[in-house]
């Protein structure tokens, strides 16, 4: 499975990369990004069919939708900033809490839909196809599944040897799908389990909820490198990742840029949802 199986008709597909790492002060760019690039792609603005999107951050947590109904969100927050020093972000794709950090690489694949609409799981299957063909390489291969005791457990995890590696979540815009890909390379993984087990156990306080929060073993999770120790090298990951997703002789891969004015709205809604983490701890 590549990219032509998703653009049948194309003589030539071009796979735009993109690629920058924010700051502590910048972590809601990479979002606003991703929704730039499914709305550049829907009016054909930027000269390619799909776009891959590299963007690991400095040390937070993504939170999804759903912690934000936790019945002691307040004081989960205020935790998070004030004893642990992050900055939580409110994330627009995935429900549940993920931590981001220089040892997690974060990436989108950026697809629109030509003829018909790529189903949801096929979307992911094509996104953990690629990811197996590296790993293949290795001698090793993905499965998906929920990872009950992971954080933001899902259909779709990625797991090797039992041990969740990766989770995936979408979002759409249109003809545009974004497949976004937490993966972790290296670090310490127990304590990115124990940072979220211990920011549920703030939210909720052992109160009924009307969400399923995971219930966090931080011995649930690993790092890739734990099973292939050369892909903790980021810059080699990526490369990888590259050759597998634009694999055939269709396709051709170039720099793509956004402009200020594709990124102005994006920014400002990303700024809006956020405001919902300040409201929430004043």
């Amino acid at each position: 499975m590549n990219l032509n199986t998703i653009y049948p008709h194309h003589q030539t597909i071009n796979l735009g990369i993109a690629a920058h790492q924010p700051s502590k002060d910048e972590l809601i760019l990479p979002f606003a990004w991703d929704d730039a690039f499914m709305h550049a792609l829907n009016k054909d603005e930027l000269g390619v069919q799909a776009v891959l999107h590299f963007w690991p951050t400095a040390p937070t947590v993504f939170l999804g939708a759903m912690d934000m109904q936790a019945p002691f969100i307040a004081d989960g927050l205020t935790w998070l900033i004030h004893s642990k020093q992050l900055m939580p972000i409110l994330r627009p794709a995935g429900g549940l809490a993920v931590v981001s950090d220089p040892g997690i690489i974060n990436f989108t694949l950026i697809l629109k839909s030509d003829d018909k609409r790529l189903m949801i799981d096929d979307a992911y299957a094509f996104m953990v196809d690629r990811m197996n063909a590296i790993f293949k390489s290795y001698g090793e291969v993905a499965t998906t599944g929920e990872v009950e005791t992971s954080y933001c457990p899902g259909k779709f995890d990625v797991s090797m040897r039992g041990k969740k590696i990766a989770g995936i979540a979408q979002r759409r815009i249109g003809k545009s799908i974004g497949i976004y890909v937490y993966l972790s390379l290296s670090g310490n993984q127990m304590a990115r389990g124990e940072l979220i087990r211990q920011f549920y156990q703030e939210t909720i306080k052992d109160q009924p909820t009307t969400v399923d929060y995971p219930a966090v073993d931080p011995q649930s999770m690993a790092n890739l490198s734990d099973f292939i120790p050369e892909l903790a090298d980021k810059t080699l990951f990526c490369q990888r990742l590259i050759k597998s997703i634009s694999e055939g002789e269709q396709t051709i891969t170039k720099d793509v840029v956004l402009t200020t004015e594709q990124l102005k709205r994006p920014i400002q809604q990303m700024i809006k949802r956020n405001q919902r983490i300040q409201k929430a701890i004043s």
